[in-house]
């Protein structure tokens, strides 16, 4: 039955229902049409997106015939796509389907050029209040399936299955680094995405693949490298340099523009790469320290550090020495926690406009975060490539033995359930953070999310 056009338009409720609509087609007539009278279907909606961009990501449709591969985004009205700012986010570059509410012909043809529109109220079963009170009555069925979540039982074969499984992963992924690049650039590949926390990951792990540390090496002769020098480089073509001054220009400030503009015009022939923008990056929500231009400074701090030497090659002997967790974890923050340079300052505090500064390149928990996700599956990885299963045992005995470390709100949601396991071991964190991640996949839960 299709909906009053003029009835839609009244109609006020939030926007995550038109995403549950997708997931339940029964609720909708059959043969579906864009907004151009093409013919669609959604053979698979693809993983649902519980953080910023598409609401649906790596989706599959097919329209008028021809398989699309890609994401999908859904909007009460046609106008939030620029009111949200997709047009301009990269985040949105793949999307393939834009599921609106309503259709106004005041559409503009340019976004009707850029990819299909299907809309959710020509195409539904029921009348629009009937709909409406499926929607009421299915999101009281999905509070009721949050509150349950936080209370579950576990056993300890589960724990340990879920950890693993989680632990797996994060090998693939670095394996995949490894066959893009080399052991050394996995290690800066993994540091970036440690440094840029759970908001700046994606942009960080992004800039260090265009920028690898062998490319920057080979780039700038031993006697002008610096901190300073690889973090403007860094800066400047991941965009973090587009952002204006908090304060007008002065003679220091107009150096400091000077001094970039010269970096990059020196080097503009050997990176003439395709800039990233301010935009890419994250800044809100995030503690003052936790900062992308503070995290990059320890970046390229460390980088400089070992800029002679394998950081690499470095930790792989500290830990071929298969020494007692504690001892292993004290000799790793000496390593990775560095003292900042003190040309950091003047750039950050006056030029940036920052007052409180780290003054390591990171703190001891990020340490330990970098250790548990990124550097155990790593050598983990390498273990398995050498065929040495004795190395291979004793990496799986810190995992075991690792201590808490995450500090992730979620895992605040299980203080009720019943988990078999040692609960100061950061593998009974990993499990529960792959428990949670697996129930919201199944389940394909959009409650609350915004753009």
């Amino acid at each position: 039955m299709q909906a009053n056009f003029h009835e839609c338009k009244s109609i006020v409720f939030p926007e995550y229902y038109l995403s549950w609509t997708l997931q339940h087609p029964e609720w909708l007539i059959s043969r579906w049409k864009t907004s151009d009278g093409r013919t669609l279907e959604i053979i698979d909606p693809g993983q649902c997106n519980l953080d910023n961009g598409p609401d649906f990501l790596h989706a599959l449709i097919k329209v008028d015939g021809v398989l699309m591969r890609g994401d999908i985004e859904v909007h009460r009205d046609w106008q939030d796509w620029y009111h949200h700012g997709h047009d301009s986010d990269r985040r949105y570059n793949q999307v393939i389907l834009h599921v609106l509410w309503d259709f106004s012909q005041e559409i503009f043809p340019e976004l009707l050029q850029r990819f299909p529109h299907f809309i959710i109220s020509r195409h539904l079963r029921y009348p629009v209040d009937e709909w409406l009170q499926h929607m009421e009555k299915l999101g009281e069925e999905k509070i009721t399936e949050q509150e349950k979540c936080g209370n579950f039982n576990l056993t300890s074969a589960q724990v340990q299955q879920l950890a693993w499984h989680r632990f797996y992963r994060k090998c693939d992924e670095i394996r995949q680094w490894v066959n893009d690049f080399n052991w050394d650039t996995a290690v800066f590949v993994g540091l970036a995405k440690s440094l840029g926390y759970s908001k700046n990951s994606v942009p960080f792990v992004e800039l260090v693949k265009k920028m690898p540390p062998d490319k920057i090496l080979a780039a700038v002769h031993p006697l002008q490298r610096s901190p300073l020098i690889f973090w403007t480089l860094l800066a400047w073509q991941g965009g973090l340099l587009d952002r204006p001054l908090p304060h007008p220009l002065s003679v220091e400030s107009e150096l400091w523009y000077r001094f970039v503009h010269h970096i990059r015009k020196q080097f503009l022939p050997i990176f003439p790469l395709s800039r990233m923008g301010i935009i890419h990056w994250n800044f809100a929500r995030l503690r003052p320290l936790n900062n992308p231009y503070f995290r990059l400074a320890g970046y390229a701090q460390i980088l400089f550090h070992f800029q002679e030497k394998s950081l690499f090659e470095q930790l792989l002997h500290l830990f071929c020495q298969r020494k007692e967790l504690e001892l292993l974890l004290s000799e790793l923050e000496d390593i990775l926690c560095l003292p900042l340079s003190v040309e950091f300052g003047p750039i950050l505090v006056k030029f940036l406009g920052y007052q409180a500064l780290p003054r390591k390149t990171m703190g001891k928990m990020r340490c330990r975060l970098f250790i548990l996700n990124i550097l155990l599956p790593l050598f983990y990885v390498w273990s398995q490539v050498n065929k040495n299963p004795g190395f291979s045992w004793y990496l799986e005995e810190l995992f075991y033995t690792f201590p808490a470390t995450d500090q992730n709100t979620l895992l605040q949601q299980f203080t009720g359930s019943k988990i078999e396991g040692d609960e100061t071991r950061a593998y009974v964190q990993q499990a529960l953070l792959e428990y949670h991640e697996q129930q919201f996949q199944s389940s394909s839960l959009i409650i609350g999310k915004t753009n």
